[in-house]
């Protein structure tokens, strides 16, 4: 026989479920004509209507599109003459409201939020309870848009696993209005509890048993972990409602109480603790009263113990969180003050550094301008140009005595046995080049001075310094025939070829090479083995040494194949400061002769001298012939010194005769030359005083004046000019040689 308590239970569960499915739709439809309304729906949609709004996929893709731009980029519009009931007109192709709704879906499945399927808005579908799944779906949406109003979209949002739509208050007095069995919504009746007139206490009685019963089953069927006795009791037909609703709420308030049904508290609270008081009092009393109820008995772990102090720990928790929320947001605030302020200085610096760029830029074009202007005065003074360079340390544990390198030629060292303050000595000159330069970057500063030789204009440059200095490697490059790191020598008349081979349409040149040494006040032939003498230049070709080998060089390839030859010739011994030290001055003349179309001719020659390596004797440790050629080499240093001395102080009288090595510079130095001397410097402290005895002399070099340059070039008509004269001497000579002998 069938359980009658069993079946009204049943009858009552699907009442409630459809009250509840219902009243949430109804909440779903308000959220969607409050965003993207109006939708056109009446105030308690059927399910029909429901899914005919929403089958064509418009509302819910704009919904959406609110709550994340462009989740959804293409929506399918429909062409209703009716924008404000589009669900109801004419609907659109299968295709097109189903693309919407897939796009829909999608965009759903990215938020990870509960979805339905497709199907469930066909129209042949329509069966009770099929918009569960929309409707849930729609509640999440909700509940994510609320969480992201709130947090702002900082955190993680985590999906309800069942939405469930909270009741207000007035939902209660608004079902408690109605009758019992009135449709769709199954309503308690509680308008006897709000008249004046007293009600009869079996009436009263009734109410609360039915308000407990519905209480117990709305309980049953929505907590999830409620104990098995109860349970089974209430399956049983438990004859003590109050008694049964007492114990399931003893253990519903022990899992928030709060968060599951907050429009019923206050009634709870009255149930509780006075069971004969009527329904209309008990929803007055609010929910702060009780945690000053001294005998309430909140959950079964207090109920031994009489007084529960869980809502005064819970309202002390909240107070906390909200004190937490009102941080959070003060602290987000500073921290997007703090942004901005991040912002707006770095772009105020970001302007700082664009002008000090700017300005930077003008300030190296203004001292590449500068330099320029200084070159050009120096060559209408004629001054002697003097560029420093400072030979890479031997070793990284050795005191370096360089202590700043200006781009402006500013060089400062310090004395290794003297304070930084006392021992600082400053030198300037045109150029210093570092321990890291390069064979090519010297050579790019010399160029210009180096080519001025196929315009006319002598040029001597000649490299000064310390006996293992650098000054060979600078002239000639590594030793050894290597073509690595090849020196000016090289490098300067492979320009010269390049240049001729350019203006060969207009000038044809031919360049000649000597190669001779000076070695113990000797002048040798490094191509040759014929010793040579000095003569004046005032012959035909304005030659130092006529009687030296004279080779004509094509290519690089020739000037490479005699730059071997003279460097196997040189002498070359061992001291106790340089391996490979240089015993003598050697002298690379490269003379160029040239004639342009319109016949003028142009004479010039480029000496590059590689100087011996000046030394004090106790420190190169050289005996016999060594101590003979230290002698001769420092000699002719001193002749050269003081033949700068004389240039610099403008005496009458020059001594360029004291000394085979002046002698031979004799028109480089005293003529209209262009002369650059290279200043080689050792970085280690033990090599200071010979440092600064070498950027002393190349300081008193650069003040030297020689006048400005003057190019070797001779028109065609001074030319015949000159034939003719000559003729005339030779003729002039003649008669007078006929007449003596008549």
């Amino acid at each position: 026989m069938e359980d009658p308590t069993r079946g009204r239970h049943e009858l009552n569960l699907a009442s409630r479920k459809a009250e509840e499915a219902d009243w949430r739709r109804f909440q779903a439809t308000q959220w969607l004509e409050s965003l993207v309304g109006p939708l056109g729906l009446s105030t308690q949609p059927s399910e029909r209507e429901f899914i005919s709004c929403l089958r064509n996929g418009l509302i819910l893709c704009n919904a959406i599109n609110k709550i994340k731009p462009g989740s959804v980029l293409k929506v399918v519009e429909s062409h209703s003459p009716s924008q404000s009931l589009t669900w109801d007109s004419q609907p659109l192709p299968a295709y097109q409201y189903f693309e919407n709704v897939r796009n829909f879906l999608v965009a759903v499945e990215e938020l990870k939020l509960p979805a339905f399927e497709a199907s469930d808005l066909e129209r042949d579908n329509l069966e009770a309870g099929s918009s569960a799944k929309v409707v849930d779906c729609i509640l999440a949406l909700k509940a994510y848009y609320e969480w992201k109003q709130m947090s702002g979209g900082n955190g993680f949002f985590k999906p309800p696993r069942s939405p469930l739509v909270k009741h207000s208050a007035s939902r209660i007095h608004s079902r408690a209005s109605g009758a019992l069995s009135s449709e769709p919504c199954r309503q308690l009746e509680m308008s006897a509890g709000c008249d004046n007139q007293p009600l009869a206490e079996s009436e009263t009685q009734k109410l609360e048993d039915s308000i407990v019963r519905a209480l117990v089953e709305c309980m049953v069927d929505t907590k999830e972990n409620i104990d098995d006795n109860i349970l089974a009791s209430f399956r049983n037909g438990n004859p003590d409602p109050v008694k049964l609703f007492n114990r399931v709420m003893s253990s519903c308030l022990e899992k928030q109480l709060q968060n599951k049904f907050p429009e019923l508290k206050s009634v709870f609270i009255n149930l509780l603790g006075e069971g004969s008081s009527s329904v209309a009092s008990s929803t007055s009393i609010p929910l702060e009263n009780l945690s000053s109820t001294g005998n309430r008995k909140c959950c079964s772990a207090c109920m031994k113990e009489g007084n529960c102090n869980h809502w005064q720990l819970f309202q002390m928790q909240e107070k906390e969180l909200s004190n937490l929320k009102v941080l959070l947001s003060r602290t987000k605030r500073e921290f997007q003050d703090l942004q901005s302020q991040l912002q707006s200085d770095l772009k105020q610096l970001g302007s700082q550094v664009q002008e000090l760029s700017t300005a930077a830029l003008g300030y190296h074009k203004v001292v590449k301008e500068n330099r320029n202007l200084y070159n050009m005065v120096q060559d209408l003074r004629g001054n002697i140009r003097v560029y420093c360079r400072i030979r890479p340390p031997f070793s990284t544990e050795t005191k370096n005595v360089i202590d700043f390198i200006g781009k402006d030629g500013s060089l400062v060292i310090l004395d290794p046995l003297k304070s930084q303050k006392v021992g600082r000595k400053v030198f300037q000159f045109n150029h210093v080049f570092g321990p890291t330069a390069t064979q090519d970057e010297v050579f790019r500063d010399t160029q210009p001075l180096i080519r001025s030789v196929m315009d006319g204009y002598n040029v001597c440059i000649f490299a000064y310094g310390q006996t293992g200095s650098g000054k060979t490697h600078t002239m000639y490059g590594p030793s050894g025939g290597s073509t690595k790191d090849l020196g000016i020598n090289y490098l300067a008349l492979n320009d010269l070829f390049q240049l001729s081979n350019r203006r060969k349409d207009i000038t044809e040149y031919d360049i000649h090479v000597q190669m001779v040494e000076i070695y113990n006040e000797q002048v040798r032939d490094l191509l040759a083995d014929d010793k040579l003498e000095i003569r004046s230049c005032t012959g035909e070709n304005g030659l130092s040494l006529p009687d030296a080998t004279m080779h004509s060089v094509k290519s690089t390839a020739d000037v490479l194949n005699l730059m071997k030859l003279g460097e196997v010739n040189r002498v070359v011994s061992s001291t106790a400061i340089n391996n490979q030290s240089s015993r003598s001055h050697s002298v690379l003349t490269v003379h160029v002769h040239g004639k342009d179309v319109s016949r003028s001719i142009v004479r010039s020659c480029l000496h590059l001298v590689d100087l011996a390596g000046s030394e004090r004797v106790d420190k190169s440790e050289v005996t016999g012939d060594g101590l003979k050629e230290a002698q001769y080499i420092n000699k002719s240093l001193s002749c050269l010194g003081d033949v700068i001395t004389a240039l610099a102080q403008k005496n009458s009288h020059i001594p360029y005769r004291n000394s085979k090595l002046t002698l031979l510079l004799q028109n480089s130095l005293g003529g209209h030359a262009k002369t650059l001397m290279f200043a080689h410097v050792s970085p280690e402290g033990d090599s200071f005083g010979e440092t600064i005895s070498t950027l002393k002399f190349a300081q008193r070099v650069s003040t030297v004046e020689l006048g400005a340059a003057r190019a070797n070039k001779e028109s065609s008509e001074v030319m015949q000019l000159k034939e003719q004269l000559e003729s005339l001497k030779k003729a002039l000579t003649n008669n007078g040689s006929t007449d003596i002998t008549t």
